[in-house]
């Protein structure tokens, strides 16, 4: 998994996220980066210009969450080319990491383990994360994995891996 995501211009981000996203400015998961990327380059801004901008990107974050149920903080780092392919229920935590080429869908949590565990995930390059996956605690996906849909993850997966839930059990009817 590669360092720090580089910085580009914003402008350039944003164009990639546009691509990324069909080239369409209607994809919910479109909007929600957008948001996050303003979000996170007026922290790295003087503060006349971080406070305003703060105020219009706090309107649009509240807005974002309560519209399209997605929650990405300023603080989570998110790589070039993400793609929320399926915006309900995304909830990215402060601190994650994810790389470059993620294609993240619908009801996808990122977040702090249980108990004292403050660490949040890692995730590599070109890793998909399948509906439902519940990624916890400060484990890392390696690049090219696939979480698959409901998976719960707590522990690292190898790149190239695939981690799956259990099958659904049939239980007869009473």
């Amino acid at each position: 998994m590669n360092g720090p995501v580089p910085r580009i211009s914003l402008g350039a981000q944003l164009r990639e996220d546009w691509q990324t996203h069909r080239r369409s400015w209607s994809m919910p998961g479109l909007h929600a980066l957008v948001v996050h990327r303003i979000g996170a380059w007026r922290r790295r801004q003087p503060a006349p210009v971080r406070i305003p901008v703060g105020l219009v990107y706090w309107v649009l974050k509240t807005l974002i969450r309560n519209l399209y149920g997605t929650e990405i903080y300023d603080t989570t780092v998110i790589g070039r080319r993400v793609k929320i392919g399926h915006h309900q229920g995304v909830v990215l935590g402060s601190s994650a990491v994810i790389g470059d080429d993620v294609l993240i869908r619908q009801n996808v949590t990122l977040g702090q383990g249980a108990g004292d565990d403050t660490g949040q995930p890692r995730i590599g390059n070109g890793v998909t994360l399948g509906p439902g996956a519940v990624i916890t605690g400060a484990v890392t996906i390696g690049d090219g994995a696939r979480i698959g849909p409901g998976a719960i993850v707590v522990t690292d997966v190898p790149a190239g891996a695939i981690a799956f839930a259990s099958p659904a059990r049939i239980l007869k009817p009473s």
